[in-house]
């Protein structure tokens, strides 16, 4: 076999009788000149037939035309013993070869490539919104396990992976009536929702002159890659719209439109034949050494070790094992393995890790780790804050320098001052660092880390004996609650998203009143919840829907525009020339997703005569 192809280098590419063909995509491939054929003299002696040919695209390929016909992109093929064959339709850059008489175009993909096309084979009117485009004819379904026509409409994808998707609406007739321009839109639907970049409008200038009705042609197509999973399908929607005028138009595509699809992933085809074995290289360097291999299955016991405070296991490196603190004890268990108690120890600290652990431990320092509990008490002279844990016991409150149990068996008790009934007086409890003692203060929290315990309003004893005091407010800062063991964040992110949210930006009103007219529009902007959420733009000119939540007769009216609000929430008419003044609140609900917003409308309670009636 021999080829005949170039690359983008100044000389032709080395040719030999038995050359094979390249792989698809190796070479770039354009037309020799007649000159370079010339110029290389194995022309003269290797290729008496020439098996490799390139076409321009244009003309078919037959056998029998001159050698030196090398024009145009086009090398044609000298075969004067070979009978005719012919290549039906070749486009430019195409390679092909000769095999057992038939040419074989190398560049167009196997029947077994997954592929789909469909054909519309009538003519179609295009609306003035979007329509979806049906195809009554199926030119090519080689798999229908892969891609299957499921409706006349419908392409649907059976397996996961990337496909190739393509259309073209051949030929878009436009007439109009009146000096119109238009123009033609195509997008692509998956699963009901359009995806992927509109086409481009062809736009057409049609117009009508001396009675007489002109049109334009369009052409409309695209072609892009889609990430499709089993059982999606795609459809194609189009629609016509006025550009430039006023004038009445139509929009027809005509027959033969098509569209068509191809799965680029496909299955992994069957391994080719195992090739010769190649010569032994020579050994290699030795590699480095492998990890050490799993321990080994554990003796019989374990080794019993008992040590007092400052000594340490031998034969352990740096003293690894250096106990401080009370007897450290290893219990055998029996199996192996060995259980370490350190008794009365406090503190086991990890160096490598030591530093930024105690630093990240900072976010939980002042909160307790029990649930504690308080009460207020008067004996009628003295009044009394009493500290413990739910249902009894110590509470454990984490300060930088550790965890320190606070004694409350029996409950802990500070003294606060009392005030008068007429002039309360505000206690601030909490344990400092310094002292861990549960301290009262009438001036306000210390500016030392503290662990905030209550507030307390108290007015005097007597008072506070008979009816409790004004106010208690325990500042319950536990890392968890009894008995559900919520966590502190999670009570401060429901106490935030209980509230409403809160603007930050944008969502602008923009209302439009006018005979028979009443839209509203609203820009796009950010509100926070426990994290900024986007609110997305509203106008119920272009088909927004707006909700009247109090109305009369239907609450939660969807509505189209608020031309329908026209009366109170007591189903007064709100359109009396006498009393025609009145206010509509437009608000809005941020959801988790932008196509979950809403946009709403509270009525009045009534109406005013004028603008000073409010």
């Amino acid at each position: 076999m021999a080829i005949i192809l170039k690359n983008q280098t100044a000389l032709p590419i080395a040719i030999d009788v038995g050359e094979t063909v390249p792989g698809s995509g190796q070479i770039d491939v354009t037309h020799y000149t007649h000159e370079e054929l010339n110029q290389d003299v194995r022309l003269n002696t290797a290729l008496d037939v020439l098996d490799i040919i390139i076409n321009n695209g244009t003309d078919d390929i037959v056998s029998d035309n001159p050698l030196d016909v090398a024009y145009g992109g086009e090398i044609s093929i000298a075969l004067p013993n070979l009978s005719d064959s012919v290549i039906t339709n070749p486009l430019n850059g195409d390679i092909l070869t000769y095999d057992n008489g038939d040419w074989i175009n190398l560049t167009q993909p196997s029947d077994d490539f997954p592929s789909l096309q469909g054909r519309r084979t009538t003519n179609l009117s295009i609306g003035t919104t979007w329509g979806t485009i049906t195809f009554d004819a199926t030119d090519i379904e080689n798999d229908i396990s892969v891609l299957e026509h499921t409706t006349t409409s419908r392409f649907t994808a059976k397996e996961d992976g990337l496909y190739e998707v393509s259309y073209t609406l051949t030929d878009v007739e436009f007439s109009a009536t009146s000096d119109t321009e238009t123009k033609t839109e195509v997008r692509l639907i998956k699963n009901g929702v359009a995806v992927g970049i509109i086409a481009s409008g062809s736009a057409a200038g049609n117009y009508y002159n001396n009675g007489d009705d002109q049109s334009e042609n369009a052409h409309v197509s695209n072609n892009f890659l889609l990430e499709l999973t089993a059982n999606d399908y795609v459809e194609l929607q189009a629609q016509a719209n006025t550009m430039v005028g006023a004038g009445g138009f139509t929009a027809t595509v005509t027959a033969d439109t098509i569209f068509w699809m191809s799965k680029l992933s496909g299955a992994k085809g069957a391994p080719g034949d195992d090739g010769a074995d190649g010569v032994n290289g020579t050994n290699g360097v030795d590699g480095a050494d492998g990890a050490d291999g799993a321990d080994g299955a554990p003796g019989s016991g374990s080794t019993l070790i008992v040590k007092d405070e400052g000594t340490n296991v031998p034969n352990t490196p740096h003293s690894a094992f250096d106990f401080v603190g009370d007897t450290v004890t290893v219990t055998d268990t029996g199996t192996g393995v060995a259980t370490v108690t350190i008794a009365g120890s406090s503190e086991v600290s990890l160096d490598d890790f030591d530093t930024d652990l105690t630093d990240l431990s900072g976010i939980t320092n002042a909160i307790a780790l029990d649930s504690p509990v308080i009460t207020i008490t008067s004996n009628g002279s003295v009044i009394t804050l009493n500290l413990e844990a739910s249902g009894g016991g110590d509470v454990r409150f984490k300060y930088s320098d550790g965890v320190n149990i606070h004694d409350c068996t029996p409950p802990d008790t500070v003294t606060l001052t009392a005030g008068s009934d007429v002039s309360p007086q505000l206690s601030y409890v909490y344990i400092p660092i310094n002292t861990k003692i549960l301290t009262a203060s009438t001036t306000g929290w210390p500016v030392e880390e503290h662990a905030p315990v209550a507030t307390v309003l108290c007015q005097s004893a007597a008072s506070l004996q008979l009816y409790g005091a004004y106010k208690v407010h325990a500042w319950t800062d536990h890392a968890s609650s009894n008995p559900n063991k919520q966590g502190h964040l999670a009570h401060l992110n429901y106490w935030i998203r209980e509230q409403s949210a809160t603007w930050m930006s944008g969502s602008a009103l923009t209302p439009t009143v006018g005979a028979g007219i009443f839209d509203v529009g609203v820009s796009a902007g950010t509100v926070l919840q426990l994290h900024p959420h986007t609110f997305p733009s509203f106008d119920t000119s272009t088909g927004s829907d707006i909700y009247i939540i109090n109305d009369p007769s239907t609450p939660y009216l969807r509505a189209g525009d608020l031309t329908s609000a026209n009366q109170d929430i007591n189903g007064n008419d709100l359109t009396s020339a006498n009393f025609d003044h009145y206010n509509l609140v437009i608000w809005g609900v941020a959801s988790e997703h932008g196509s979950e917003c809403k946009l709403m409308c509270n009525l009045p309670d009534g109406a005013y005569k004028d603008n000073g009636g409010g």
